[in-house]
């Protein structure tokens, strides 16, 4: 008879604890749903409430300890045709260390701007120019992580990395020279896909820069 109240007690006390276990995991699960949903809302509603296309008045950008590329880029007048296609098909977030997850899709950008550059390739080879561009890409994943502040529905400390299936590219005035542009813009429509796979640790450090600085013109 004790061995049969023992073997109870034991049996009960699993399916409590099997139960609690279940029913925290399933709050965590919830919690962590509801904070994916803000996320989501609030980057509907960026996307939503931003004009398409998305006009940016200026962008500066700075490759600082870089052995590929050191310099200066600044970027005005850029014009972003595709905003409103975006969509974010997965989005996960840990509660307690706020760090979110995210993955975005954008299947076209029509991108046109003015820019002035002044750089090194590799520390020897200069690149520099200033000109009209327009680029066009299809098929754009980002895969995002960072830190994410959910009272104040904002993200920091973004890194992303980038993949994109086609790239076509009508860039103006590298070295200030018709000629070089034009061999810039058969490299680029050749290789500029490739070159994002291949130097994703770079790509990613630019990118990064790139979305934090888009992030923050749109506060």
């Amino acid at each position: 008879m004790i061995k049969l109240l023992v073997i109870f007690s034991l049996s009960l006390a699993g399916l409590v604890f099997a139960f609690t276990e279940n029913e925290e995991q399933n709050v965590d699960y919830q919690v962590r749903a509801a904070i994916a949903d803000i996320i989501n809302d609030t980057l509907n509603a960026l996307i939503r409430n931003s004009s398409d296309p998305l006009t940016i008045n200026e962008l500066s950008m700075n490759f600082e300890n870089n052995s590929l590329l050191s310099g200066g880029l600044n970027i005005t007048k850029l014009r972003i045709n595709g905003i409103h296609e975006i969509v974010a098909p997965y989005i996960d977030v840990q509660i307690f260390s706020e760090v979110f997850n995210m993955s975005v899709n954008i299947p076209n950008l029509d991108i046109s701007f003015k820019y002035w550059l002044d750089t090194l390739v590799g520390g020897v080879v200069p690149l520099y120019g200033s000109g009209l561009n327009s680029i066009f890409f299809e098929g754009i994943t980002v895969n995002a992580s960072g830190k994410v502040d959910v009272l104040g529905k904002q993200l920091h400390n973004i890194t992303a990395n980038l993949w994109i299936d086609h790239a076509v590219f009508n860039m103006d005035g590298f070295l200030n020279n018709p000629e070089f542009s034009a061999l810039v813009n058969l490299m680029l429509n050749d290789n500029f896909c490739e070159f994002i796979k291949d130097y994703q640790e770079f790509v990613s450090r630019v990118i990064s820069g790139f979305i934090s600085a888009l992030l923050d013109s749109l506060k």
